[in-house]
């Protein structure tokens, strides 16, 4: 379960970090996560983008 959350999670947070032009880190990404309504931790945003090697 957790991993099928995860790979969802991680296709919106690529998508946010690319709309903002490769320069949101996890805190706005989050922010942004959560006005569109996708409910998601601080912590679990860092940790999928530190998975997929995507920096702020």
């Amino acid at each position: 379960m957790r991993a099928h959350h995860d790979r969802v999670l991680a296709q919106h947070i690529e998508r946010v970090h690319a709309a903002s032009g490769g320069v949101y880190g996890a805190r706005r990404i989050h922010h942004q996560l959560r006005r569109e309504g996708i409910d998601v931790a601080r912590c679990t945003a860092g940790r999928l983008m530190r998975t997929a090697g995507l920096e702020g």
